[in-house]
């Protein structure tokens, strides 16, 4: 009894032990940045679906940081180099932007931590903790400007002061 005793509590020791290096070396944290891609509509317009014009190609980026920087300023990071993807296969507005790891199709921005390299001291100086991915679709659209939160605006001045007239003139009433 006692060897076999023996036998079964070492390999629980090295069961537990291989457990605990494979969470050591999967274990991950996604945290959530917070910001609007309407923050950027003063460089390009972002869509989290598709535009009405030429799709260009997809773009990625991934911003990388150590794990005590912010999220929000490493995803911003990511956002500013599709920015510049997009602008260099000449582009003229973003969409269908989604982030890795995938987060069940939603387009809400986030940073993945690996936190299995603080385990490895020779590793804690590496500044590679932390990783925002992005992917999204370059487009070619002729105005993208012209629409803005899904309602059209009119291009147009003359147009603009016919509208302005008709209104007016039905206000009266």
């Amino acid at each position: 009894m006692r060897i076999k005793d023996h036998f079964i509590e070492r390999l629980l020791s090295r069961v537990v032990a291989t457990a605990v290096c494979i969470a050591l070396f999967t274990s991950c944290s996604v945290h959530r940045a917070h910001f609007e891609y309407q923050e950027f509509e003063n460089r390009i317009p972002i869509r989290p679906g598709g535009w009405d014009g030429e799709l260009i190609g997809p773009v990625a980026y991934d911003a990388k940081g150590a794990i005590w920087d912010d999220c929000t300023a490493i995803a911003k990071m990511s956002v500013w180099g599709i920015i510049d993807k997009t602008r260099a296969v000449g582009g003229n507005a973003i969409g269908n932007i989604r982030w890795i790891p995938r987060d069940g199709g939603l387009t809400i921005p986030h940073c993945k931590k690996r936190w299995w390299y603080v385990v490895f001291w020779p590793l804690l100086l590496t500044p590679l903790f932390m990783s925002a991915t992005v992917n999204a679709d370059a487009y070619r659209v002729k105005d993208p400007n012209a629409t803005r939160a899904g309602v059209y605006m009119i291009p147009s001045t003359r147009l603009a002061a016919f509208v302005e007239r008709i209104v007016n003139d039905v206000m009266v009433f």
